[in-house]
């Protein structure tokens, strides 16, 4: 059975991840969810939202979409490196 075959709860067994990253990929109910729903909403463009999770979080606006856009450039350049 390949990766793709398989529940994110399976996979996320076979990978090493530390425990709190797995619960907030899977189950989504803790502090780091938070921060990964503020991810998701900048990559999926809904801006009010990813502005009311960041003030709630605490992040400075402009600090957030600057650390999304170094993000990019960052996922990018490893991208180039591996293909």
């Amino acid at each position: 059975m390949g990766v793709l075959d398989q529940s994110i709860v399976e996979v996320m067994d076979l990978l090493p991840i530390h425990k709190e990253i797995k619960t907030a990929l899977v189950e989504k109910n803790n502090d780091l969810a938070s921060y990964l729903s503020l991810s998701l909403a900048l990559e999926q463009g809904l801006w009010q939202q990813a502005k009311q999770q960041s003030a709630a979080l605490g992040i400075d606006e402009k600090d957030c979409l600057n650390a999304y856009q170094e993000s990019i450039v960052w996922s990018d350049a490893m991208l180039a490196v591996t293909c």
